[in-house]
């Protein structure tokens, strides 16, 4: 049987390949509990025909699931070093943006009571000009219309 073939039947049984060095790792991942009759005698051809079997798996079989591991460990630790990177860029975007947002309230707030003294302020002088200007008219003998 060729290493295609090999291949082909233990992934029909439900096995994944992996691949760990020179060693190849077979994991049971399908529904139903392998028959050992059918699987015993393709893992022993498996084992016999180890190196046309990896070559196979490295080259031409990626639907098989399988991992060069000692590559894929390297490849994810520094996939996380990425990921953890990028998380820790985006928390001090949102402490900047929270930051920024908080010293705009503040502003706001400073802004509300500004306004606030300057109406307070302008109704003073409105009402006063509005009492000086009616005494003035009771004065002259005149009364507002």
């Amino acid at each position: 049987m060729t290493a295609a073939e090999l291949v082909c039947k233990l992934s029909e049984c439900g096995y994944r390949f992996t691949l760990a060095g020179d060693n190849i790792i077979l994991k049971h991942t399908g529904r139903d509990e392998p028959k050992a009759d059918e699987v015993l005698p393709l893992v022993n051809e498996l084992n016999q025909n180890k190196p046309a079997v990896i070559q196979y798996l490295k080259s031409k079989h990626p639907s098989t699931l399988f991992w060069d591991t000692n590559n894929d460990i390297e490849r994810l630790k520094t996939d996380c070093a990425v990921a953890h990177n990028l998380l820790l860029d985006a928390h001090g975007l949102c402490c900047r943006a929270l930051a920024v947002y908080r010293q705009t309230l503040g502003q706001l707030a400073d802004a509300r009571w500004y306004f606030g003294e300057a109406r307070n302020r302008l109704a003073a002088e409105v009402a006063c000009e509005e009492i000086q200007s009616y005494f003035k008219d009771l004065d002259g003998g005149k009364r507002k219309k």
